[in-house]
């Protein structure tokens, strides 16, 4: 996905999920070396989705759900 398309397809994510929010704990050194960081994001669906590229005709309507994603 070049820059366009991805800064599109945040902007349509943040217009559905006007409280989409990052998170993340702490970086801990693990013991390799390596450097790990759990982060979290999310937001109520509160707004119309409107993804471009992902061809939902009509886009899919405010429903109140959380949509989160956890990471590390």
């Amino acid at each position: 996905m070049a820059k366009p398309q991805f800064l599109a397809f945040l902007r349509a994510l943040y217009a559905g999920f006007p409280d989409w929010r990052y998170d993340h704990e702490p970086p801990r050194l693990l013991s390799d070396g390596a450097i790990a960081v759990r982060w979290r994001q999310g937001g109520t669906h509160t707004e119309t989705l409107a993804l471009p590229g992902f061809g939902a005709t009509p886009p899919p309507a405010a429903n109140g759900a959380r949509g989160d994603v956890y990471g590390r």
